[in-house]
């Protein structure tokens, strides 16, 4: 049976046993170093590049059929870091909690211990991502593979039960003690880690194998805590679980004017409400605006550009940590794009000067077809925000509120992103960064029994707006690639016409 010896960044060394013929990439995955498969492992990314026996190699493409010396540029699982922040909202009599927010690039769990208004939340890298970047890859890897979705629903309750326990050990609260638990994802995520069927996400009509909320025994996802978890119910094969939760964050469930919800991601998930009537939709704008699907894209790690300014010197950028940059994080694409466009480098049909990569420092450049995956998700969220609007029959000025969440809503630059076209071009004292409205609305799940009942009520009232039956949606599309602001709803609908 062949060795491989791995070292990482920091030099920490592993050996390991592996079965002859085993991928590099598995491999190293069961070692705790999960790399980045966006192209699905086909070769094409580049992402998983390591040095194997001194000469580099792509580690989904290379076999252990002999003792490999490898070294990584990344770093092993390490500690997860756990941080105590304030409750948003004033909480009376909750007891002991867990949440967690299975995201497509990240998980984080959130833990109350039942007393004052601390909440402990810690997060880590979906090892997901080792099978694919984004949702319909790992939709087609279990359709393809007869061990796919096993795999899946595996790595998901690995990390969901590692969160557990960093969880526990920090807070002291005692396993047993905890009450209730609420898990949301979108719905190819909740239905994988509940070992549901989920193949059938990936054709149409992309139904969920129930629409239904779910109460899972915690123990069947390896949890020593003595209760179940509650999922709460999809919309669509698209809308579920973490918008729902993420509208409750926002208090679209209560009458008012009309309120927008957007959760950026790699499946963007978007609810229209004024507490009587909502409609929802999900975009595919693909894993772009988090670092994938781009040349030298990289998650918000130390050595990612996280913004950029060019003036008549060249560019200027911002590093994550300092130091040498190696990659772009989302902020820093949106960044970089944004400045360049100002500058007049990069015109808004989306070609950079000369057709060429534009340098941003030494050692990262920002590549043209870098460029077009950005106008491709951003037009896919624009899309989708216009025939919201348009569904419900209103326009941006009758919009009261517009809630960004997610992790890349939470850096977002909203002046640069409405600029280029992401965001549409209302009063910013309208625009709010909610961050992880998906986490904190489910950990409201856990804590506050009517909780649940408000939010299947509220699921009941959506009315799901599926983008790829709507006839307007190509042409929308189409319009929203260009990099720029909106002008307004009226003038883009002129356009389309």
């Amino acid at each position: 049976m062949p060795e491989i010896l791995c070292r990482d960044a920091s030099g920490k060394e592993i050996r390991r046993l592996v079965a002859g013929g085993t991928r590099l990439s598995d491999a190293l995955r069961a070692i705790g170093l999960v790399l980045p498969l966006d192209c699905g492992g086909r070769g094409t990314c580049g992402k998983c590049r390591v040095m194997v026996n001194g000469e580099s190699s792509l580690a989904c493409q290379t076999l252990v059929d002999r003792d490999l010396d490898v070294r990584v540029t990344q770093h092993f699982l390490t500690e997860i870091e756990v941080e105590q922040t304030r409750w948003p909202q004033p909480m009376t009599g909750a007891p002991a909690c867990l949440a967690f927010d299975l995201g497509t690039t990240t998980i984080v769990g959130l833990l109350y211990p039942g007393a004052g208004d601390q909440v402990y939340t810690a997060g880590l890298a979906n090892p997901q991502r080792a099978i694919a970047a984004d949702v319909m890859g790992r939709v087609g890897h279990a359709a393809q593979h007869s061990d796919g979705a096993d795999t899946l629903r595996t790595l998901a309750v690995g990390a969901i039960s590692r969160l557990t326990g960093t969880l526990l050990a920090a807070s002291g609260v005692d396993a047993q003690a905890i009450v209730r638990i609420a898990l949301v994802g979108n719905p190819a995520m909740a239905h994988a880690v509940l070992g549901l069927p989920i193949a059938q996400l990936g054709r149409a009509p992309y139904t969920p194998a129930t629409f239904d909320a779910l109460h899972h025994p915690a123990q069947e996802m390896a949890l020593p805590v003595p209760t179940d978890i509650y999922v709460p119910p999809c919309v669509s094969g698209f809308v579920g679980p973490d918008a729902l939760a993420a509208s409750m964050a926002c208090g679209l469930d209560q009458p008012g004017g009309w309120r927008l919800m957007v959760d950026i991601g790699t499946n963007t998930e978007m609810v229209l409400s004024n507490g009587k009537q909502a409609y929802c939709c999900a975009a595919a704008a693909g894993p772009a605006l988090e670092g994938a699907h781009i040349a030298q894209g990289m998650s918000a790690l130390p050595g990612a550009i996280d913004a950029v300014h060019v003036d008549a010197r060249g560019c200027h950028c911002s590093v994550i940590g300092g130091g040498v940059a190696t990659g772009l994080c989302g902020s820093g694409i949106l960044s970089a794009i944004d400045a360049l466009l100002g500058a007049g480098r990069l015109a808004p049909e989306g070609l950079l000067a000369g057709n060429q990569p534009c340098a941003l420092t030494e050692s990262v450049s920002l590549a043209p077809q870098d460029v077009r995956q950005v106008q491709l998700a951003k037009a896919a969220v624009a899309a989708g925000i216009t025939l919201l609007l348009r569904r419900a029959g209103i326009v941006l000025d009758q919009l009261e509120a517009l809630y960004v969440c997610g992790a890349f809503g939470a850096h977002i630059d909203v002046p640069g992103a409405m600029r280029i076209g992401l965001l549409p071009t209302i009063a910013q004292d309208k625009i709010q960064a909610v961050g992880n409205a998906a986490g904190w609305g489910a950990l409201a799940l856990a804590a506050e029994g009517n909780t649940r009942s408000r939010l299947e009520a509220f699921a009941a009232m959506c009315t799901d707006v599926p983008l790829n039956e709507n006839p307007d949606f190509m042409d929308c599309f189409v319009a929203h690639m260009r990099l720029a602001a909106w002008q307004t709803l009226t003038a883009m609908e002129d356009d389309i016409e």
